[in-house]
């Protein structure tokens, strides 16, 4: 059943990093998500029912996480969660997904755990890592047939998983220089990482970790050792933020997106998420933009609810 109906307003509950390494994804994604909730609100709702998202910072800690979501349960009464971020986070209350206790609508991680078959209260809107980064891989190889590679990678699921999908893709076309360099959740210092990839002499750099471990990585290495080398990662680093600090340094970084440019784009749901946020402290931010798809996506999965409304026949939609 939905335990967030409270009279004609539907609460709905984010947990994610707002102030440590997700930060500036995670604030992007929530002014895509409030300027899809206004426009709802304003044009009045749907049958009377209006939307409200509550935010709890969870620090990119998996045991905040997991007290968030007991908190949203317990406290705020609400079981049906919205683009809540993070791989370890999402892990840490999996098993109240498996019981059915929470319903989960297009979290913002890539990784394959989430898309079991037996996890059915979750819906995804991003394709898998194997998937994004696959494509980037292939696209490189086939492109610049580099031989050289060295994975920068978080050791927890949220850079295991796409490390581990990339480096089986590589040995599969029998390339075996690989440098495999690890650094643990909310790092800020990247200096031994930066010192061992470099002495590597990679050809291709892969990031798979977030933004803000990029951009230490980068200022570690240094840009004159990295000018030369192809750069890649995952689709979360396509934010304003690192992209405006590669432009900064001189660098380019190949990162396979799945939506549309925010800024140039014309398709409709790209200019009325340009229309949405005219006027607010949103950012023309494709993390931004996917926050705001993924309201969209949700409203119309409201709006076309057979019977009543539970979280069974929301996912029917």
């Amino acid at each position: 059943p939905v335990q967030a109906l409270h009279g004609d307003l539907l609460l709905l509950a984010n947990t994610a990093d707002v102030s440590k390494g997700l930060k500036s994804m995670s604030d992007a994604l929530r002014q895509g998500l409030e300027a899809a909730v206004n426009e709802f609100n304003a044009e009045g709702g749907f049958n009377g029912l209006r939307l409200k998202i509550v935010y709890l910072d969870d620090e990119y800690d998996p045991m905040l996480a997991k007290e968030n979501v007991q908190k949203f349960l317990n406290e705020y009464d609400t079981n049906l969660f919205i683009s809540s971020v993070g791989t370890p986070t999402l892990e840490s209350y999996i098993d109240l997904v498996m019981d059915g206790k929470v319903a989960i609508f297009f979290p913002f991680t890539g990784s394959s755990t989430f898309r079991k078959s037996e996890l059915k209260n979750v819906l995804h809107f991003s394709p898998s890592y194997d998937e994004t980064t696959g494509a980037a891989t292939k696209y490189i190889l086939k492109n610049f047939a580099p031989k050289r590679w060295a994975l920068f990678y978080q050791d927890d699921n949220f850079g295991i998983v796409p490390k581990n999908a990339i480096k089986k893709l590589l040995q599969k076309e029998k390339i075996n220089d690989i440098l495999e360099v690890s650094f643990e959740r909310n790092s800020v210092n990247f200096t031994q990482q930066a010192k061992e990839v470099i002495a590597f002499k990679p050809e291709v750099i892969g990031f798979f970790g977030p933004s803000v471990a990029a951009q230490g990585f980068i200022r570690a290495a240094g840009v004159k050792d990295l000018s030369d080398k192809i750069l890649y990662g995952l689709p979360w680093l396509s934010g304003d933020k690192l992209q405006n600090f590669l432009t900064e340094k001189g660098l380019k970084m190949i990162i396979p997106n799945v939506l549309p440019n925010p800024k140039t784009s014309e398709l409709p749901i790209v200019q009325e998420f340009r229309k949405a946020i005219k006027g607010t402290a949103a950012s023309l931010d494709v993390n931004a933009l996917e926050g705001y798809v993924n309201m969209r996506l949700f409203i119309h999965m409201l709006k076309n609810v057979k019977g009543a409304l539970t979280i069974g026949n929301i996912m029917r939609v």
